[in-house]
């Protein structure tokens, strides 16, 4: 899918870019609360892929075939010009837990 979006800092938080293996295992709504459960427990970007990657092989099924394609993903951080990664890491950490409400 192609979609046109023009971004917004104070929604977009990040892209993924998944083939797609990763969205035989997913939904796109899985995979982002996946991926934000993760980053609210703190691991960084590339622990959160290769859990991706891990759990959607866990998922293999060989009667519906899903889990043995292809894996590949890349999660895109949007930051902000002048926003290191760093800094990026602890907004998100603030936007979850205010989400969840542990703020």
């Amino acid at each position: 899918d192609v979609l046109m979006h023009k971004i917004d800092f104070s929604k977009d938080e990040f892209l993924v870019l998944g083939c797609d293996g990763i969205w035989d295992v997913y939904s796109n709504k899985q995979l982002i609360q996946f991926i934000k459960y993760h980053l609210t427990l703190g691991v960084n970007l590339p622990g959160i892929i290769t859990k991706v990657l891990d759990h959607g092989i866990a998922q293999a099924n060989s009667n519906t075939g899903v889990g043995f394609d292809n894996m590949t993903a890349i999660i895109v951080v949007l930051n902000r010009s002048g926003e290191n990664l760093q800094d990026w890491y602890s907004k998100m950490k603030v936007r979850l837990e205010r989400e969840r409400g542990l703020q």
